[in-house]
């Protein structure tokens, strides 16, 4: 086993900040359209959760998820995507969205504030006659840890 050190990545921090209307663009009039919100943001097989925004479709989450950059990551995507969650049923999928990491991490590296923040629309499952129906905002604010040099 002579394994050599995994050298220390960069992290990217997302803060999800919260969302403003986000419901199921498909419930029937008259329903509240959201239950609980909650996110499911991934970068490559890494998918971490936030917890329930409240019984809202202007959730509050203020919880932030680090994800490692390694070189894997480097041409791939973040997908947000928000979920709610039903008392007696599983979870119901509303609405997601992509962005590429690099325009994330660029935008960062060129800000000189050290979080970013992002306004991002979300859209549902396609309807086959109608395309995707726009399903909330989420907002959320990005920052960049890199790895100490060696000696600090």
């Amino acid at each position: 086993g002579g394994e050599k050190p995994k050298a220390p990545a960069t992290t990217l921090v997302v803060l999800l900040v919260g969302g403003e209307g986000v419901r199921d663009p498909y419930s029937i009039p008259g329903d509240p359209g959201v239950r609980e919100p909650f996110v499911v943001a991934a970068v490559g097989d890494e998918r971490q959760r936030t917890r329930c925004g409240g019984f809202t479709d202007n959730p509050t989450w203020g919880q932030a998820l680090r994800f490692e950059l390694n070189p894997r990551a480097a041409g791939s995507v973040i997908r947000f995507a928000v979920f709610d969650k039903h008392v007696a049923s599983a979870e119901n999928f509303m609405g997601d969205v992509e962005i590429a990491l690099s325009d994330i991490v660029r935008a960062v590296r060129a800000s000189a504030a050290p979080q970013v923040p992002f306004r991002i629309q979300l859209f549902s499952r396609p309807d086959p006659f109608i395309g995707p129906k726009k399903c909330g905002v989420l907002t959320i604010s990005v920052s960049i840890e890199d790895p100490k040099p060696v000696g600090e």
